[in-house]
């Protein structure tokens, strides 16, 4: 008779089913089921927090490489086609010279002006815009970690203290951290400074500010613009109040509004409307508000000026045709002017007809490179003359007979 099997007992058990094999395999798959995500969670984290904050957690920051790159431009700086080389690059009129600064270098390689705005986590761009082999303008755009444009300063070679016999021009542009513009300083030859400063709600421009001074005088509030918007986005309106300074200049132009005044909208303003000599007498007291419309494409169709009072002190009707201004009619109790432009199929303008209480003034015809302004006197055509790049080359008196008078 074969021998019984013995029983099972701890010391006889298969290994698979051994207590201290059991609580080994339990942690096994409690690291695989469960720990693993989270190590692959806190990788992302760490992943996460590099991209965030720009800087690499795991890897040693690669060094800098200088990397100055030619453009072939245009007028305004722009960027328009990469050569290999300076040499390539200047047999254009205009050429670019982009390369990002040495952070070694910085802030000491920065201008005057520019380094007290400087701080560590920023590149630093530089562009230099050349005429031929003559340099125009520079360019320093600051960056931060996210590749977010915090600063921006244009200027000429003096403006930015590296001497030249040119003007003394340029501007400063500072965004916060959305890249939203919210102040501008822009510096005039005769030393006179404009400040624009913005005000925001989710991104959408509510109200914008302009101060001037003369140094060593501190700024003085001039005016101060309230946006109103339709439910869709668009532009409704723009109250302007006038302040003290205001008097110095009774037209205060619109200040840069940065690439958009609201998420979907611009402004679009004439510059010859603003700036035109037959309008610059119109006086204005202290303290007059502005009222501008527009149109759903942000033109502006009226502008309303009244007294502090509230009583109406005159209005001005403009009259567009797609993005040119057709004309602009000024009417007050005691005065009526209007200007017409002509343009040509380009959209070019190659006339202006300054007419009062319905009488012509003034005209100016282009014809070619020339400017030909006529003046009128009660009707009458009293002196003609030609205007070449801004200068007067020659001119013609009139008789009342209309002849030429030597």
């Amino acid at each position: 008779m074969p021998p019984s099997r013995p029983g099972l007992t701890p010391k006889n058990l298969p290994v698979l089913f051994k207590p201290m094999f059991m609580r080994v395999l339990f942690i096994l798959l409690f690291v695989i089921f469960f720990a693993s995500p989270l190590v692959a969670e806190e990788e992302e984290l760490y992943e996460f927090a590099e991209e965030e904050n720009g800087i690499e957690l795991s890897e040693e920051p690669e060094p800098f490489v200088p990397d100055p790159r030619w453009y072939r431009s245009n007028s305004l700086g722009m960027p328009l086609e990469l050569f290999p080389s300076r040499a390539a690059a200047q047999r254009y009129e205009y050429s670019l010279l982009v390369e990002t600064v040495d952070p070694e270098t910085l802030p000491a390689a920065l201008p005057r002006l520019l380094a007290p705005h400087y701080e560590a986590v920023y590149q630093v761009e530089l562009r230099i815009l050349y005429e031929g082999s003559e340099e125009l303008s520079r360019q320093w755009i600051f960056r931060d970690w996210r590749d977010v444009i915090r600063l921006s300063a244009s200027g000429t070679m003096r403006f930015f203290g590296y001497g030249g016999d040119g003007p003394r021009t340029g501007s400063i542009e500072f965004m916060d951290v959305a890249g939203l513009l919210v102040r501008e300083t822009s510096y005039e030859d005769d030393l006179s400074e404009w400040e624009y400063r913005f005000s925001y709600s989710q991104n959408t421009l509510l109200r914008t500010e302009t101060w001037y001074r003369t140094p060593p005088r501190s700024f003085a509030l001039v005016s101060t613009d309230t946006f109103r918007y339709t439910r869709s986005g668009s532009i409704r309106s723009m109250d302007r109040v006038l302040h003290q300074q205001a008097g110095l200049r009774s037209r205060v132009s619109f200040p840069r509004l940065g690439p958009d005044l609201s998420p979907i909208m611009r402004i679009n303003v004439h510059s010859t409307a603003l700036l035109s000599a037959f309008f610059s007498d119109i006086d204005f007291p202290e303290g007059s508000r502005i009222v501008y419309n527009f149109d759903s494409r942000g033109r502006i169709l009226t502008e309303l000026w009244r007294a502090s009072d509230g009583r109406l002190l005159g209005e001005f009707q403009n009259t567009w045709a797609d993005d040119r201004l057709q004309t602009i009619l000024w009417r007050s109790d005691d005065d009526e002017r209007l200007i017409e432009f002509d343009f040509d199929w380009e959209g070019d303008r190659i006339a202006e007809r300054n007419i009062r209480r319905g009488v012509l003034e003034r005209s100016v015809t282009r014809q070619g490179d020339r400017d030909m302004e006529e003046i009128y006197m009660n009707g009458r055509l009293v002196l003609r003359a030609f205007w070449e790049d801004g200068l007067k080359i020659s001119e013609e008196r009139m008789s009342f007979g209309g002849e030429i008078l030597q």
